[in-house]
């Protein structure tokens, strides 16, 4: 399940198609919101998204 923080991959054969990205935001049960670079959000379906690391937990 992707959540907010999550390091992920777009797979989603648009132009940023490849581009790894960490979720910024979950809009709803289909969409989450990827930040890309500084200020650069990508809206994107959450089946098209494929986790690459979870963030570190804090001891």
């Amino acid at each position: 399940m992707i959540k907010y923080g999550d390091k992920v991959i777009i797979c989603d054969c648009s132009r940023l198609d490849g581009c790894v990205g960490i979720v910024y935001k979950l809009v709803d049960d289909e969409t989450a919101h990827v930040l890309l670079e500084r200020e650069v959000i990508w809206p994107a379906k959450i089946d098209n998204l494929e986790l690459v690391s979870t963030p570190a937990e804090s001891a």
